[in-house]
């Protein structure tokens, strides 16, 4: 089974005590999809050359059973994260963490994974940036760039559809529904987003950042957070 949840900011008890809808134990057969802010990559390297992520990140793949797949947030490490290895996964390219367990999902890529098409595009800008320092704690990568977005629209134009759609932030219409005020450095990106919901035929859309736990048009938008989504097995639908 496939499922969605939102942001962990590399809190190890976050990812563990996040259980399956159904109470259900976590399998090798299970994927669950942290839609952004994984954060598990995001330490600096110490005077060693060593990094503190590491020790949960090998604690992740050894015990929890579930394959963890993400998009990238804008609380992540985005010049470590890119230095890891482009490797093929479910049809598309991923950045693979650490082998068979944990995979980044590219965006503008489209992945197939139990049948189901996945269209992913991470990122978000980080309102406290001014209280960041580039290149420690916060990195201009949060936000796509312009190949980025070229590759994204050229995904689109080749399908057209797909069944799910996973980004970090959400389209600015959604934002309204929150009852929230889109940034305007956030705007390319959630434009483009509005963009994809008028363009693109999809099942349903799984977002995080946000922090809540809420659905929009009948449950088709769902804003992520500590909450875990089972995405629904179309072919049985």
């Amino acid at each position: 089974m496939i499922y969605a949840t939102g942001d962990t900011h590399a809190e190890l008890n976050e990812i563990i005590e996040r259980s399956k809808p159904d109470g259900s134990v976590w399998t090798t057969d299970d994927k669950l999809i942290i839609c952004g802010d994984f954060g598990f990559v995001f330490s600096a390297a110490d005077k060693n050359g060593e990094y503190k992520d590491d020790a949960k990140l090998d604690y992740i793949a050894e015990y929890l059973p579930q394959q963890i797949l993400f998009v990238s947030g804008n609380h992540e490490n985005f010049d470590r994260l890119y230095s890891y290895r482009d490797v093929p996964l479910y049809g598309g390219i991923a950045k693979e963490i650490r082998k068979g367990k944990i995979y980044l999902l590219k965006r503008g890529e489209c992945y197939t994974i139990e049948g189901r098409t996945f269209f992913t595009f991470g990122g978000a800008y980080s309102i406290d940036r001014s209280l960041r320092k580039e290149g420690v704690s916060w990195w201009r990568q949060e936000l796509p760039s312009p190949e980025e977005y070229r590759r994204a629209s050229d995904t689109i134009k080749k399908n057209r559809s797909f069944d799910y759609i996973i980004t970090h932030t959400c389209p600015e219409r959604i934002i309204y529904l929150m009852k929230k005020h889109p940034d305007f450095h956030d705007a390319e990106l959630t434009g483009f987003l509005d963009w994809i919901f008028t363009e693109v035929d999809f099942k349903a859309w799984y977002f995080g950042h946000w922090h809540i736990d809420e659905e929009f048009y009948n449950a088709k938008i769902t804003a992520c957070f500590k909450g875990v989504y089972a995405i629904p097995d179309i072919s049985k639908q």
